[in-house]
């Protein structure tokens, strides 16, 4: 689907864009053929930052027909910016226990060192290993396997950019050789592919002396959906809970933390703005959801037209 992995410069101009096709990525990887027979696909090429739920739909669609042919599996290459959203929601709506494998780079081909190469090589790998089956998708770079809903991309330029702060990685390839360690206890669950009317959800990040003037402005907005990402265990200043007060009973709201890593807290702190309070005023606790990834689950919830008290339990499900 495009990104850094599938970048060059062919105008002599500064910087690089995507414009490799999927036959021109495969093409030169080393030991690739010896592994798979791989057909490619080249389905967008885009930064990823510029794919939409639109994209991520029909790519959906089209991965789930190859999953129901013949093929073991399927990788899907695209840029980083986006790997971590992209991910989850391939995670949600495609049901399957073939692999799902999403991988990128993090230097582009005409860059000193690349990455692409030895990134796609072993999502290829872990795509055709059985230890894969029912794993759920996974993001595979820099040597290791991630689960989708954990995954985040936590550096700019760094080559092992991606973590899951709150599990760590749960496996890697070695010499070859696909490597899992840990496999998924979590419940997931599935959301159908939905043509219901696309929700606006922004998301708000609660800072320090936080008057509210954000939320403020959100008044004017048609909005759907809202994740804020607070602040520690899931706090916000006074004037961003009298907000909640005025919305939580009538959007969806899901709470996040700015943190990074850890769960949001539902029962230690009772001030004003405190995610007990939070939670009273009608605010549905994110768990260990990061707040883009909680932006994909709500989308695809209220695309199905689930109502308030669906979505906070379908959340809880998840988690």
């Amino acid at each position: 689907m495009g990104g850094t992995i599938a970048s060059s410069n062919s105008t002599g101009e500064n910087g690089v864009k995507p414009s490799l096709s999927g036959e021109e990525l495969v093409k030169n990887v080393k030991g690739l053929q010896e592994i798979a027979d791989v057909e490619t696909i080249s389905f967008r090429l885009k930064p990823s930052a510029d794919l939409t739920f639109s994209d991520l739909t029909s790519a959906a669609t089209r991965i789930s027909e190859i999953l129901d042919s013949d093929a073991d599996g399927v990788v899907v290459t695209q840029g980083t910016d986006t790997i971590e959203e992209t991910s989850f929601f391939f995670d949600l709506v495609i049901n399957s226990s073939k692999p799902v494998v999403v991988t990128g780079a993090m230097r582009n081909p005409t860059s000193i060192s690349s990455d692409g190469d030895l990134n796609l090589l072993e999502a290829v790998l872990v795509a055709t290993s059985s230890q894969s089956k029912e794993a759920g998708i996974l993001v595979v770079m820099n040597g290791e396997i991630h689960l989708a809903p954990f995954v985040q991309k936590t550096n700019t330029q760094n080559v092992s950019t991606f973590k899951s702060p709150s599990l760590g990685p749960v496996g890697w390839i070695s010499e070859g050789k696909v490597r899992f360690m840990l496999k998924p206890a979590y419940r997931r669950i599935h959301l159908p592919l939905s043509n219901g009317k696309e929700p606006t959800i922004p998301i708000v990040k609660s800072v320090l002396g936080d008057d509210g003037i954000i939320f403020k402005a959100l008044r004017e907005e048609d909005i759907q959906g809202l994740i804020i990402e607070a602040t520690g265990g899931g706090h916000v200043s006074s004037s961003v809970a009298d907000f909640v007060q005025e919305y939580g009973k009538s959007i969806p709201i899901i709470l996040c933390s700015r943190t990074g890593s850890g769960e949001v807290l539902t029962q230690t702190y009772s001030f004003k703005g405190s995610e007990i309070d939070l939670i009273n005023k009608g605010v549905i606790p994110g768990g260990i959801l990061s707040s883009v990834k909680a932006r994909i689950l709500l989308y695809l919830l209220i695309k199905n037209e689930y109502n308030l008290q669906r979505i906070a339990e379908s959340i809880q499900q998840w988690l």
